[in-house]
């Protein structure tokens, strides 16, 4: 995909939680990994920052952070 794309992976965020995520972790410039994400991988890529659980939009709130994207969510529930 990177390549299709043109993109170095440097410059790309992957997120993963279990053992076939090895890959897209290591080679990813910005990894992240799920606090509950299947031991094994966790001891195999000890040095990826790990983020929340799957349940708690961890994924969504990293991309915020990593974007700056404020959630403006309430002002279009209360509109």
């Amino acid at each position: 995909m990177l390549d299709r794309l043109d993109k170095n992976p440097a410059q790309c965020a992957a997120f993963g939680d279990n053992m076939n995520d090895i890959d897209l972790l290591e080679t990813a410039g910005h990894p992240f990994m799920m606090n509950n994400a299947n031991p094994d991988l966790i001891k195999r890529l000890p040095d990826v920052p790990r983020i929340g659980n799957n349940f708690e939009a961890s994924v969504a709130h990293q991309l915020r952070k990593l974007f700056d994207i404020r959630d403006d969510l309430a002002s279009y529930v209360s509109a």
